[in-house]
């Protein structure tokens, strides 16, 4: 179950404490991750995949090692758009994100 999942995620979360941890197939961010990475000391970017999926990417980091400098969210549904006449761009129609962070150490 999710709620299955969510505690085993955070138990190794809580095990390794790593300095950055990035999360495919996130759901329940604002409901549950945003408060509790927040509790553990974690600053976050999450974005939501588009269409009707309701999980996304995070990447999340230590907020007393590391701060924000640049963030750039992509939705690949608009890449396919900008060429549609390019066979390949298809591909990119399935409601995939992305996130990029560029941090910086404290």
């Amino acid at each position: 179950t999710q709620s299955t999942r969510r505690a085993k995620l955070m138990a190794e979360i809580h095990l390794h404490k790593p300095d950055i941890l990035c999360v495919q197939q996130m759901e329940h961010y604002e409901a549950f991750f945003e408060n509790e990475m927040h509790n553990q000391g974690y600053m976050m970017l999450y974005k939501q995949r588009t269409g009707t999926a309701r999980d996304g990417v995070a990447i999340c980091w230590l907020k007393d090692r590391y701060q924000l400098v640049l963030e750039h969210k992509v939705e690949f549904n608009n890449l396919a758009y900008v060429n549609p006449g390019n066979p390949a761009s298809r591909r990119l129609l399935h409601d995939n994100v992305a996130l990029i962070a560029v941090l910086e150490p404290l």
